[in-house]
């Protein structure tokens, strides 16, 4: 796995920065409830701006989170992610060597949940992408026009 590397807001001297992140990928896929890191002022400007929004975040999700972080270390399971998610980025990178067209090249990423794989010009991946969409091999698709011409695809590997 690739080096843990600092977040911007570790270089953040002037209280610019604001580091948002979320529990959906440590602890589960559905869960939107997030936190944040920021000055003191931006947190209390944010806040006014979130009541305006919605009252409060779902009491009950809060404190299942809460309690999960009270009596267990995040740390460690993040560890024990990391390796879960290893073993399935390297499932999806060999089965993409193997099963991609000639000419088709696939990433293999340090860290993080994505792949990128790169496509000769004769693919047309609008038409590539549906065929997937199709068969159920993904649940949403971009189209050639979104990045004119889309020769690049993203794909999460976890």
């Amino acid at each position: 796995m690739g080096e843990s590397l600092p977040t911007i807001k570790h270089f953040d001297t002037e209280d610019r920065v604001i580091f948002l992140s979320s529990f959906s990928k440590i602890l589960m896929p559905t869960l939107r409830l997030g936190w944040l890191v920021a000055s003191e002022s931006i947190i209390h400007q944010l806040y006014k701006l979130k009541e305006a929004v919605d009252l409060e975040v779902p009491n009950l999700t809060a404190s299942a989170v809460n309690q999960y972080l009270e009596h267990n270390d995040l740390d460690a399971h993040i560890d024990q992610l990391i390796g879960a998610y290893a073993v399935k980025r390297q499932v999806m990178f060999d089965a993409l060597n193997k099963e991609m067209p000639a000419g088709v090249q696939a990433t293999c990423p340090d860290g993080g949940f994505f792949t990128w794989l790169t496509v000769p010009d004769n693919i047309n991946t609008t038409e590539l992408l549906y065929q997937w969409q199709l068969q159920m091999l993904i649940s949403h698709m971009c189209h050639q026009r979104t990045f004119m011409p889309l020769k690049i695809i993203l794909m999460e590997c976890a």
